[in-house]
């Protein structure tokens, strides 16, 4: 095993742990055992845990980057904009449910993450506006764009996924992935049927 491959081993143990575990400030044992190494030659790539925790919440902020990318960019329809932000944040979501619980559980003493939501806030508001000005008044009735938004990202979010990891039996595992796919097909074409009646399509 070469000296990258060990490093490389290490970090995507610690981002596993963090964002697919949901162990927010894994111990350096818990990094060395997730990745079989020892302690002395965790040390070795890292002086300390601070070091792989900056690590975590870099790969976690691009990782909503890219999950969040589809609603901001490209030249496509707002419809079409949503609907593949959708499909792309179930991926993202599956592979790690407990992102967005890192990341605002983080905010509250990491300055990056702080700043990181900062310039991201900027970026809803635009949206927020844009679907304001799309959208006829009437067909949002009572509901408020940041609501529409609101309820959009919370739908789009697997916290189911994560039951793999309360209950780690295989059967229960099984249930779970079956539900999550039933709950993807249900809440793609919910989503689908709301931007139709908001008039965004």
């Amino acid at each position: 095993m070469t000296d990258d491959t060990t490093l490389e081993k290490i970090k995507d143990c610690a981002i596993k742990l963090a964002l697919n575990e949901g162990v927010f400030n894994p111990s350096t044992i818990e990094i060395a055992t997730a990745a079989n190494v020892s302690r002395t030659l965790l040390h070795y790539y890292f002086k300390d845990k601070k070091e792989i925790h900056e690590i975590i919440c870099s790969k976690a902020m691009e990782l909503y980057n890219l999950k969040m990318q589809p609603l901001f960019t490209g030249s496509d329809t707002l419809y079409s904009r949503i609907i593949l932000f959708a499909h792309n944040a179930f991926a993202i979501s599956v592979k790690y449910p407990y992102l967005e619980t890192f990341l605002i559980t983080g905010m509250k003493y990491n300055p990056d993450l702080k700043c990181f939501f900062y310039v991201h806030k900027s970026k809803i508001n635009a949206l927020l506006e844009e679907i304001k000005n799309f959208a006829p008044p009437e067909s949002l009735q009572n509901l408020q764009a940041e609501d529409f938004l609101m309820q959009l990202l919370s739908v789009v979010n697997l916290p189911t996924h994560s039951l793999q990891h309360i209950f780690p039996i295989a059967e229960y595992r099984m249930q779970c992935e079956v539900f999550t796919l039933h709950y993807k097909e249900l809440a793609i074409k919910f989503i689908e049927e709301s931007i139709e009646r908001l008039g965004l399509k």
